[in-house]
């Protein structure tokens, strides 16, 4: 059950269908929800099932602490085709790309992001007339501000392309990242819901081996809000707890606050010096991170 995809029949049925709509439509398919609803694991599921399918798949999945890193979506989603898809460029959009990506040293001012949008636009169009194409962006939140705006410019000019765009957000925001949702007439957006006490259940027993009382287990489902990221937490924390208690009754969590904490308090010192000054940061990244985690040395 390790691989097994659990609770998610509608998720999956959503996916199914977007597939089935990429050669002829060019949907896209946005699954949203809080962070460790299980989004991640729907598009990763989306992204194998496409591939399987003899689809082409560009993929990236952004990051907070990329956000300020000029052109790293873009970057990722290129990486698998950059090789062949230059040769095939107008000299201009090549360059352009090149210097963008660092594969080029470049003196002068940046490339305009609208001839690095139409360099894009071309890769994908080559890459669509071979198979269909997806486009699998995770997390589309963190998209860094200038892979953004060329994507902006992409997805409002793939019309008649078979191409699809499969993505994930954080939360439910009122407007997509990336202009999605004015990009795509029938842009689908799926909520991925808190999982049922029996969908945890099998979680916890297929991850952990761990079965639990009814009462336990409800416990655990409050506790997590459903989230199967959450409960897979308080059941680990739960396991550690009944190792240390060598069979003794073991008190569930009272929250997950508490779980973060028994986490934590867990750590060398110097872990847990280094953690209050990343949580303190305005935008965390690894340079700061690293700085900090120095200067305790």
């Amino acid at each position: 059950m390790a691989n097994e995809i659990i609770g998610r029949q509608e998720g999956l049925l959503a996916l199914g269908e977007f597939l089935d709509a990429v050669p002829v439509s060019r949907p896209a398919l946005v699954f949203e929800g809080e962070a460790g609803i299980g989004k991640t694991v729907l598009w990763q599921e989306g992204v194998r099932l496409a591939r399987e399918r003899g689809f082409r798949v560009l993929t990236a999945r952004a990051t907070q602490s990329e956000l300020q890193v000029a052109f790293a979506t873009i970057g990722d989603l290129l990486a698998s085709v950059i090789e062949e898809a230059l040769p095939q460029l107008a000299p201009i959009q090549r360059r352009a790309l090149e210097v963008a990506l660092l594969i080029r040293e470049h003196d002068g001012p940046p490339p305009e992001a609208r001839l690095l949008a139409a360099a894009l636009l071309s890769v994908v169009h080559a890459c669509a007339q071979e198979e269909p194409l997806v486009i699998a962006l995770d997390d589309v939140q963190w998209v860094d501000t200038t892979s953004a705006e060329i994507l902006r410019f992409m997805v409002r000019r793939m019309a008649g392309e078979r191409i699809g765009v499969l993505a994930t957000v954080r939360g439910r925001p009122a407007k997509l990242p990336i202009e999605l949702d004015r990009a795509f007439a029938g842009v689908r957006r799926f909520p991925v819901e808190q999982l049922s006490v029996a969908a945890i259940h099998r979680l916890l027993w297929g991850r952990l081996g761990l079965t639990l009382p009814r009462p336990v287990l409800t416990r655990v489902h409050e506790t997590a809000g459903g989230n199967p990221f959450f409960a897979l937490e308080v059941g680990r924390a739960l396991v550690e707890r009944t190792i240390r208690a060598d069979g003794a009754d073991v008190p569930l969590p009272e929250s997950l606050r508490a779980v973060v904490a028994e986490r934590l308090s867990a750590l060398p010192a110097r872990v847990q010096e280094t953690l209050v000054a990343v949580a303190a940061l305005a935008t965390p990244s690894v340079t700061p991170a690293g700085a900090a985690d120095t200067g305790r040395g």
